[in-house]
């Protein structure tokens, strides 16, 4: 932990920081399906780059 701050809520953080980014790169030149598409993409990522995240560090200790 880091000042209460748990390893997976790092690690989970850092991974929807890039999937997000990745995912904002196709919205600059989509249309509005790209960007719902996306949206729902963002939303899955978020969950599935914090059980990730979990998961690693779980696997660490």
């Amino acid at each position: 932990m880091i000042s209460y701050t748990p390893w997976y809520i790092i690690l989970g953080e850092f991974g929807i920081a890039v999937a997000l980014a990745c995912l904002a790169r196709s919205l600059r030149r989509g249309s509005w399906r790209q960007a719902i598409i996306a949206g729902i993409c963002g939303g899955v990522s978020i969950f599935a780059c914090y059980a990730f995240a979990f998961w690693i560090t779980d696997r660490l200790i």
